[in-house]
């Protein structure tokens, strides 16, 4: 047991159990004094289940939004891995063609290991190529509207990944702030039960009973005043 101010590495749910702990063991006090206390961490002991609702929402929202950047990123390799077949094809696996070389001036193999992002610009060239009068119009029609997909698709699962983000260090801010205003308010009930302590004559470590085991970690700043 003892009083401690929490760490730069307290998490959210730490703060809230040291919190929870220490207004029970107010509430369970004889003395209204003491008690009284306690209302310093009511209105935010509130907040808690909606801060820790929110950030395991955040957490899933990245998960999913990184399951679709996977997935845009799989879809895109495969579908690039169809093209250069039906490239060599064309050119009877003449990588040196001029037509494949218009498409993939680097190994294809290097395009499809290139995660989401720098392979969809490189899919945005080949669109481009695509597009040129000197390209089989055989390949453009088969190749155009699959390509245009490809990358609808993975712009979008990029966008919802900045979004969730986004919304996650939001949540992760809050939880900060959260945790800062707690912590202040346990260094007032600190205060006060030392105050209590010494115009009651009771043993000098009286106020830290009222408190769970300490956090390990680095001391977190002190907010300005």
């Amino acid at each position: 047991m003892g009083y401690r101010t929490f760490s730069d590495n307290t998490t959210l749910e730490e703060a809230c159990d040291a919190a929870e702990f220490t207004g029970a063991a107010l509430e369970a006090y004889p003395d209204e004094t003491v008690r009284s206390l306690g209302k310093l961490l009511v209105p935010l002991l509130d907040q808690c289940d909606t801060l820790l609702a929110e950030g395991w929402r955040a957490r899933r929202q990245v998960v999913r939004a990184n399951a679709r950047v996977r997935t845009g990123d799989i879809v895109a390799d495969e579908e690039l891995h169809l093209l250069v077949k039906d490239l060599l094809a064309l050119v009877r696996d003449d990588r040196e063609d001029p037509l494949f070389k218009a498409f993939f001036p680097i190994p294809p193999s290097m395009v499809i290991e290139l995660s989401l992002e720098p392979e969809l610009e490189e899919i945005e060239r080949i669109q481009g190529v695509l597009a040129m009068p000197s390209t089989p119009e055989s390949l453009r029609q088969q190749w155009a509207s699959r390509l245009e997909a490809v990358a609808r698709r993975g712009l979008q699962a990029l966008a919802e990944r900045r979004v969730a983000i986004a919304v996650l260090a939001e949540s992760a801010a809050s939880a900060s702030r959260w945790i800062e205003r707690i912590d202040r308010a346990r260094r007032l009930i600190h205060g006060g039960l030392t105050t209590y302590a010494a115009e009651k004559n009771l043993p000098p470590d009286f106020g830290d009973r009222f408190f769970s085991a300490p956090l390990p970690g680095k001391k977190r700043s002190e907010p300005e005043m």
